[in-house]
């Protein structure tokens, strides 16, 4: 008995190891590997029994021909009939199973090349990150939260966003660990209040201004008053910008942009929870309508550069913006799944 299970072991960490094979064979293939990447592989790969089942998941892949998928499906079809009747059938249809299935995904890839995302998207794994779960203040997806802060200042978390509050008796300061926020500050000259992100921070001295994390960038927006922007290290060159009134800045790791005036063709209604905007590319507007939906969004951004868009779209229901958008202008939207949404010109 302890044989057999034995057997059964060795059978389950072999199949884990084909998998990862033929993950990482679809990876290196898919023209979008970096060199970060090349290097996990190298590691990987240094591993004997990696190795092997790298090469038996490498030769069954070459039965098939990725870039005719009619003769892929019938080779595959002919693989699983001449294996049945093989005694090593289940390890080897599970290898051929899990090329038929990547011959599948590689296709699709191909055809994706060309329609890049216009936005991230929300994943499960971002609503599982401890920053997000272990927050003071938290917003989900499409949500608009407001808080009211000990100082009577009013804090508006947009879609899915976070933040900690932590004041003390000469500061206030509001860490921002994704998203945006918009703020109404209470007058408190002694403790000023300032908005830490990832890349710097926004002081108020004034009323109101958002801070929007971008992943790359966080950007500052002015609506009333004056704020001033800081990257995290003095040195840095650049490293303090004041804003007026209508203007917005982004703060990265090349230190703060000079303040440009803010599109009065795009502006953000945060009491109505809508997008208003006026002549402006439809591929900007599928973007911010993308920050309040689960999945990506693809589209050609060459197809659809020449589409402008007027209007005002409904945040808080993204899919009837989207809809709006479909009728409105002669562009296809086809959801793959809910986790993918590709905008085509008809």
């Amino acid at each position: 008995m302890s044989t057999i299970a034995g057997d059964q072991a060795r059978g389950h960490v072999w199949d884990e190891l084909l998998q990862q094979a033929a993950e990482w064979h679809v990876a290196l293939h898919s023209g979008e590997v970096d060199e970060e990447d090349r290097r996990l592989f190298t590691t990987w790969v240094t591993d004997p029994e990696n190795a092997r089942a790298y090469e038996e998941l490498a030769a069954v892949w070459g039965r098939f021909d990725p870039a005719a998928s009619a003769p892929a499906r019938q080779a595959l079809r002919q693989a699983l009939d001449d294996e049945n009747d093989d005694k090593q059938s289940q390890r080897q249809l599970a290898v051929i199973v899990t090329c038929g299935l990547l011959i599948v995904l590689s296709g699709l890839v191909a055809v994706m090349q060309s329609y890049r995302p216009v936005s991230t998207g929300v994943t499960l794994a971002h609503y599982l990150s401890l920053d997000y779960l272990l927050s003071d203040h938290r917003s989900g997806l499409g949500e608009q939260r407001t808080v009211v802060l000990p100082d009577q200042s009013r804090v508006v978390l947009n879609s899915f966003s976070a933040i900690n509050v932590e004041y003390s008796a000469g500061e206030r300061r509001i860490r921002l660990l994704q998203g945006e926020v918009n703020l109404s500050v209470a007058s408190d000259p002694e403790r000023p209040l300032r908005v830490v992100s990832r890349h710097g921070t926004a002081t108020a001295l004034g009323t109101r201004y958002s801070v929007y994390d971008r992943g790359n960038a966080t950007e500052v927006t002015v609506l009333e008053s004056r704020v001033e922007a800081c990257t995290l290290r003095e040195a840095e060159r650049h490293h303090c910008e004041r804003l007026g009134a209508g203007q917005r800045t982004t703060v990265g790791h090349n230190g703060v942009a000079t303040p440009e005036p803010v599109d009065p063709g795009f502006e953000h209604d945060w009491n109505a929870s809508t997008l208003v905007v006026e002549n402006q590319p439809l591929v900007k507007v599928l973007d911010e309508i993308g920050r309040y939906r689960w999945g990506v969004i693809r589209v050609n951004h060459d197809e659809l550069a020449r589409f402008n868009v007027s209007g005002v779209s409904p945040l808080d229901n993204p899919e009837r913006a989207l809809a709006v958008l479909a009728r409105s202008l002669p562009v296809e939207i086809v959801h793959y799944s809910p986790l993918l949404t590709v905008v085509s010109k008809k």
